[in-house]
């Protein structure tokens, strides 16, 4: 089969790989789509010290079963799926007090396991026992599966923030996770969203989102609008999407007094992972998460390096791999 292949710091390869062997005890999911994240594109720059190579990359896909182990239970052939790539021990201090997504054995797929970025996957034991396959909803495109993913990242942030009914969310940084953001806020039932962002190309997308405020940072004065749309109090909730410094810095003072801030985004050495919640999909199937506008650029599986300049340069929000035609 032919899969991206990850061997070191800006070495990622679409090559020949044998196809995963079916198991009594594995499921084996024949890849419609996968995504690229934030996450494959440092891969593919500066590498990332958790993966493990060689290695098949890609991990927000989704796909349809093609083998159910004689041992596993719950899921038929043909079945779409996809996954919380995050795999959590199950044994650990976080994982008894329902915390996996802070597991410190955690084993993601495509940095432990072999990804998305192929015609086929293996599902992995651990993940079955510890429930990370999800059944996708027959109303639910396969693209918005795929994003479901970083989505309930975002479901995860949002939580903690406390996003309520009639808020007012200011989201800086208008990259792919920072649209999810807006479109998510609106979900939870945030009376007013606003976004930030410098690049043209990306604000020419993100003004194709319905009731958010597109703020042009390059060309608006960003503090002074936020103030106005706040009267005066700032934003209920900050979530900076924007991997700067300077931006963690500033979006204290964008925030109104006892309001929340979220540093979602890692600073280049930072960062962590997030396990995927059927909410998502929920939200997804009710039709809330704008997924057509979110996924903006398609290619080919032995294209994926254009991809890649996509998300390098900030060509676009979403990024999808199609790895069937």
């Amino acid at each position: 089969m032919k899969a991206a292949v990850y061997y070191g710091p800006g070495d990622i390869r679409v090559e020949d790989r044998p196809e995963p062997v079916p198991e009594k005890d594995n499921l084996i999911v024949k890849i419609h789509c996968c995504a690229i994240c934030g996450t494959d594109l440092k891969l593919a720059t500066v590498g990332v010290p958790r993966c493990h190579p060689p290695r098949i990359v890609g991990h927000e896909f989704v796909g349809h079963i093609v083998h159910v182990g004689s041992s596993v239970k719950g899921f038929g052939s043909n079945e779409r799926v996809t996954m919380a790539t995050t795999i959590a021990c199950g044994q650990c201090a976080y994982c008894q007090l329902g915390l996996q997504n802070l597991c410190p054995d955690s084993k993601p797929i495509s940095y432990d396991y072999d990804g998305a970025f192929a015609e086929y996957l293996a599902v992995p034991v651990q993940a079955l026992k510890m429930g990370n396959v999800l059944k996708v909803p027959e109303s639910v495109p396969d693209e918005a599966a795929a994003i479901s993913e970083p989505l309930s990242c975002a479901v995860n942030s949002q939580e903690i923030c406390g996003v309520r009914p009639g808020d007012t969310v200011l989201i800086i940084g208008g990259g792919p996770l920072g649209a999810i953001h807006a479109e998510l806020a609106k979900a939870l039932g945030a009376a007013r969203v606003m976004i930030t962002e410098y690049s043209d190309v990306r604000i020419s997308f993100l003004r194709k989102l319905k009731n958010v405020l597109v703020i042009d940072a390059g060309k608006e004065d960003a503090p002074d609008i936020v103030k106005k749309e706040t009267n005066g109090l700032g934003a209920d909730v900050v979530i900076v999407c924007a991997p700067t410094s300077q931006a963690q810095a500033e979006s204290i003072n964008y925030a109104r007094k006892s309001g929340a801030v979220s540093f979602f985004a890692s600073l280049p050495k930072g960062g962590s992972d997030v396990t995927l919640d059927s909410r998502a999909l929920k939200l997804m199937e009710k039709g809330l998460i704008d997924a057509k506008t979110l996924v903006t650029h398609r290619v080919a599986l032995k294209d994926i390096h254009q991809g890649l300049e996509l998300m390098k340069n900030r060509q676009g929000l979403k990024v999808m791999v199609m790895v069937q035609p």
